[in-house]
């Protein structure tokens, strides 16, 4: 949140804040290549021009010690992928294949278990 300043004339001893527009950064999600191709098929469809801007929601699920409970569920609304990278396309090198999505998205809340 990026709070706005107002100096009030006569009153030089302090300043009056008001919370002002709230940005949100972007996620980066990073996994070991699978054979689900979703993510690819879902930057694939905002790149066509009849389905620009297809958004989705999504759930980032923070577990506890105990990898049965919930410590806090993050709800992410009108998601868009902004980047994404393929693994690097070295054989020589015997590397795990990683790929990396980068999601811009509207609202960030946060919902206790």
């Amino acid at each position: 949140m990026k709070p706005k300043t107002i100096q009030e004339g006569g009153r030089n001893d302090q300043q009056i804040h008001l919370f002002g527009p709230v940005t949100y950064g972007q996620l980066s999600l990073k996994r070991g290549m699978t054979d689900s191709f979703e993510l690819w098929n879902w930057f694939e469809q905002v790149l066509q021009q009849d389905k620009h801007g297809l958004r989705a929601s999504g759930l980032i699920v923070m577990l506890a010690n105990n990898p049965q409970s919930e410590q806090a569920v993050f709800k992410l609304t009108n998601c868009l992928p902004v980047k994404l990278r393929a693994p690097a396309l070295n054989a020589k090198e015997g590397l795990i294949a990683i790929e990396e999505m980068e999601i811009a998205y509207e609202r960030l809340k946060i919902e206790h278990p």
